[in-house]
């Protein structure tokens, strides 16, 4: 989060960042295991804190999400489904990014979560 303001102040501007650089400053942070600073980015990037309100893309939560359940951090990445999934700008989440969670937190051995997902495929008719 730090940088994004970095670059924000940089841009000259408190709103300058784009979807784009979003997307790439939350791949970096999950690909260097940075996940609460990823949280915080996402957090910003809605708009839930200092706030830019820039509209994360499908891609953006199928990333965090992915990035999440690698991380270990399941709860959180069915929190993340769930925000893609009511996010009313976005089409709805699509099978093959639920089959691909539900794959990885079966395998994750806290088959809870499996159930809790299949729950949440069903309220989403996905």
């Amino acid at each position: 989060m730090v940088l994004a303001k970095e670059l924000r102040t940089t841009h000259g501007s408190e709103n300058s960042l784009d979807v784009a650089t979003y997307d790439a400053l939350i791949a970096a942070g999950l690909q260097d295991g940075r996940v609460d600073h990823v949280l915080a980015l996402v957090e910003d990037m809605e708009g839930e804190g200092s706030g830019s309100g820039v509209t994360p893309r499908m891609s953006t939560y199928r990333r965090l999400v992915f990035g999440l359940c690698t991380q270990g951090r399941t709860e959180d990445a069915l929190t993340a489904l769930q925000k893609a999934a009511y996010n009313t700008q976005l089409q709805s989440p699509r099978a093959d990014m639920f089959a691909a969670v539900m794959e990885l937190v079966a395998g994750s051995q806290t088959p809870r979560y499996t159930f809790k997902l299949y729950a949440q495929m069903t309220k989403f008719k996905v």
